[in-house]
């Protein structure tokens, strides 16, 4: 999102935040899974741009967090499919 631009990842907690109001919308699935695609790309490219690192494990983290969030929020639906495991 906004940190690819300038060629530094985001931290952390900004970008858990605006993941958390993203929830906070309660949208419909696809809009959801759209949105959540594009946090995903962006924390999973900030973790192996830092990967070995403190700041690589917190962007781990917080990948874990979001699944965790969004899959709560909207159950029943395959994250699998979203983020390439399925």
């Amino acid at each position: 999102m906004h940190g690819a631009s300038s060629g530094q990842p985001r931290a952390v907690e900004q970008i858990e935040r605006e993941f958390d109001g993203m929830l906070v919308h309660h949208w419909e699935r696809e809009t959801a899974r759209d949105r959540f695609e594009v946090f995903w790309d962006e924390v999973n490219a900030a973790a192996v741009r830092t990967l070995g690192t403190d700041v690589g494990s917190a962007y781990i983290a917080l990948l874990s967090r979001m699944q965790d969030a969004f899959d709560k929020q909207y159950s029943g639906f395959p994250l699998s499919k979203i983020n390439g495991l399925g």
